[in-house]
């Protein structure tokens, strides 16, 4: 059928670029460049006057990143000066001042620029995994827009309660204005001895979206293994449970991910015996053990509680033999293990999708991921038992694709193909296209345009993302098509028509740019003709992609 244009990616002008803003939402990242203030006031008993305010490091804040936490504990200072502690620094002595301590981000504004996060509706989420500050000091989460001067702010700000927090606030779009996002501890110093009494607050750095989040095959995950073994009845009389282990991914569990997705194969076991062992095989080679092998990730706990998990993904094909099957799973452990509840599926080609309410308990762990039954083979004997395929993170399938994000925080989302919910100007079949997040309206940085160094010339070049075993060909515009998708290379010199040539640049211009999904490769296309030089092409010069789909 004739193709149907679907939306114009990008437009770039040889010398320039555009860039378009639009909501974002921030998350507790580690990674991020976290900043201190402390403002020092005296004790109420003495009027509670400002004293002074000055930037301090995160570390001197008592502000500590380790691993998937941020704890936060109330500011000691180390000297023992009467003018820090009543009665000189030692244990025991109260502290002489209230310490209003910020922890933040604050994403720099250019001079006489409207800020990256300005204009926008901003919102800050995290989980909150315990807090145990005592009356004494408080901590609260917060967003603020600052003046260009810092005299005066609109801020919003959350207590710090066990559980996800989610704050939003609508900055100004004026110039030179400042947005922070971060936490605010407030109350008296403490000797360092004495600090565990007054508690702290632990924050998780996983970003966690509130609302109903979707988890999904992620080869990128900690994706963990557990065996549990049996007696099979028919040969040892019984089914009792032998042991339980944990097993490494890649080895006896058979769980091995791939460019072209996660395969899962019968567990198999290769002892020092081999086949002669009689603890696993029986004479004719066959397994006498049933095996119930898992393959799974544990969330952080705390940090899916109180919501709804969906797990979901696309199974590519399942050769299993009637001896095997092979589960998706998500389940919820009691604090100790004894115990679970569980929503699951069988595996069978195509898209599939569970979902279990998670309880407001964050000493329970949740688990998701496959678990797969039946005998035990021995290395040389498992191909005939089959394996199953499962798509790693996305598929070609536009409708699998769009189920795994979370929009339960839009008002009406439209998911259709045309649909725009993060209003980020880009449909949400341009962001499938190009290995996008329709759910979150920052830019993904995954394309790119400029001026390029080629061998002997320089050029403009455009760099994006392009599905797996898309092949261009043709002149002057270079088209691919994958399933129902095309992508469609333009070049032109005003505009008016897109009529020069454009040819593929390999190996594709891709240093600093962000890791892509399974299922995507970036690809780099060039205008035809130099810039600058002897007989340079120009002055102006343009690339558009265009992303067709054939209904």
């Amino acid at each position: 059928m004739k193709p149907i244009i679907q939306t114009l990616v990008l437009c770039t002008m040889i010398g320039s670029a555009a860039s378009a803003m639009a909501d974002t939402t921030v998350y507790v990242d580690p990674a991020k460049t976290w900043l201190g203030y402390m403002n020092v006031s005296a004790l109420p008993a003495d009027g509670g006057g400002a004293v002074f305010g000055s930037p301090w490091g995160p570390t001197d804040l008592r502000a500590v990143f380790s691993g998937s936490e941020l704890t936060l504990s109330p500011n000691t200072i180390g000297d023992p000066s009467p003018f820090w502690y009543i009665g000189g620094g030692a244990p025991g002595n109260p502290g002489n001042k209230i310490m209003d301590a910020s922890l933040y981000v604050e994403v720099p504004t250019p001079p006489g620029t409207v800020g990256p996060l300005s204009g926008q509706t901003v919102t800050f989420t995290g989980t909150v995994i315990a807090n145990t500050l005592t009356s004494a000091h408080s901590s609260v989460v917060f967003i603020k827009d600052f003046a260009p001067d810092y005299s005066s702010s609109n801020t919003i700000t959350a207590p710090l309660v066990n559980g996800v927090f989610s704050i939003s606030l609508v900055t100004n779009p004026g110039i030179d204005r400042h947005v922070q996002y971060g936490f605010e501890t407030i109350g008296v110093n403490v000797w360092a001895t004495d600090v565990a009494p007054f508690g702290s607050a632990r924050i998780s750095t996983i970003p966690i979206v509130p609302g109903n989040p979707n988890v999904k095959v992620d080869p990128a995950a900690a994706w963990q293994g557990y065996v549990n073994v049996f007696n099979i009845p028919a040969i040892a009389g019984n089914g009792d449970f032998v042991t339980g282990y944990a097993q490494p991914v890649t080895t006896e569990l058979r769980a091995a991910f791939s460019p072209a997705g996660l395969t899962l194969s019968p567990f198999t076991i290769d002892p020092p015996n081999g086949l002669a062992d009689t603890d696993w095989f029986e004479a004719d080679g066959s397994g006498n053990k049933s095996i119930d092998a898992n393959l799974y990730v544990q969330a952080k706990d705390g940090t899916l509680s109180g919501q709804t998990v969906n797990f979901s993904g696309t199974v590519l094909a399942n050769s299993l033999t009637s001896s095997h099957t092979t589960i998706a799973f998500i389940k919820e452990f009691v604090a100790d293990y004894s115990s679970f509840t569980v929503s699951s599926t069988v595996l069978t080609p195509g898209p599939f999708s569970i979902s279990l309410a998670i309880s407001n308990d964050i000493a329970k762990h949740v688990q998701y991921g496959f678990q797969t039954i039946g005998p035990n083979a021995h290395p040389t004997n498992a191909a005939p038992f089959g394996s199953v395929q499962v798509a790693s993170v996305v598929t070609g399938s536009y409708a699998t694709w769009i189920g795994r994000f979370d929009f339960s925080a839009f008002a009406s989302p439209d998911l259709t193909p045309s649909g725009d919910p993060d209003r980020d100007g880009q449909t949400n079949y341009t962001e499938f296209a190009l290995d996008g997040d329709p759910s979150n309206g920052t830019a993904s940085g995954k394309t790119r345009s400029g001026i390029e160094d080629l061998p002997g010339e320089k050029a403009l070049v455009y760099t994006l993302p392009v599905f797996n075993g898309a092949s261009f060909a043709g002149s002057p515009m270079p088209t691919a098509s994958v399933g129902d998708l095309g992508y469609a290379i333009q070049g032109s010199n005003l505009l008016s028509v897109f009529d020069q040539a454009v040819t593929e640049v390999s190996p594709p211009i891709t240093a600093g740019l962000p890791v892509l999904h399974a299922g995507w490769t970036y690809r780099s296309f060039r205008l035809n003709g130099a810039v600058g030089g002897g007989s340079p092409r120009g002055p102006t010069g343009f690339l558009r992609a265009r992303i067709l789909k054939t209904p």
